[in-house]
């Protein structure tokens, strides 16, 4: 059961604008479309020390994501990374109350690792080949500056490919079907999972 101010929270959350939008399902993109709800909060929920994390949404569109992690966590630090500029705009109007979450106009492609980003989210935004390349700058953050890393990925698309870079799967949470047609209480994908995989230097040794 939620509290008053967590429902105050929820309440503001569903009055976001997350509308979906195919326009961005270009080149190696894919459909914007939010992913944050209920299932997302519990789930971060396990994370037993968020303030131990630099939370990083690779593709954050309108901001959904962002939203919960800023509102409902106590993160070390926030980011969001998107290239479409409209729903830039979008994701600044819905987090203006948390002006601390950094949103960054790039292309992932582009986007360098800083050494204090250690949790990627993901809701399989990209295609192959912008895995691929944004999976190798992750790699090659961890080289330079080498720490656990996490990536906590809806639908993923390409979990072989995260197999093959040396990621391990430690956690799968399989999303529960929620009753409502509104942000915090729609599953658009019920019965689906969400892998968390960790890199660390043990795996990359097992790895090779």
């Amino acid at each position: 059961m939620y509290n008053f101010i967590t429902l105050l929270k929820i309440r503001r959350f569903d009055h976001l604008d997350l509308i979906s939008d195919t326009s961005c399902a270009k080149g190696d993109g894919v459909y914007c479309s939010n992913s944050a709800n209920d299932n997302l909060y519990n789930i971060l929920k396990t994370f037993e020390d968020c303030s131990q994390f630099h939370f990083v949404d690779l593709g954050c569109g309108k901001g959904g994501a962002l939203f919960i992690t800023a509102a409902f966590f106590n993160f070390n630090k926030i980011t969001g990374v998107e290239r479409e500029i409209d729903f830039i705009s979008s994701c600044k109007k819905n987090l203006r109350n948390y002006r601390e979450v950094e949103i960054i106009c790039e292309d992932v492609i582009n986007f360098s690792i800083s050494s204090t980003m250690n949790l990627f989210y993901m809701y399989n935004p990209f295609g192959s080949k912008t895995i691929d390349k944004v999976v190798e700058n992750i790699l090659l953050s961890y080289r330079e500056n080498k720490r656990d890393i996490y990536i906590l990925y809806k639908n993923a698309v390409e979990h072989k490919l995260l197999l093959s870079k040396g990621f391990k799967v430690i956690e799968t949470f399989l999303l529960k079907k929620l009753k409502g047609k509104r942000h915090w209480n729609y599953e658009s994908m019920p019965n689906s999972e969400v892998k968390l995989y960790k890199l660390s230097n043990e795996n990359i040794i097992n790895h090779s």
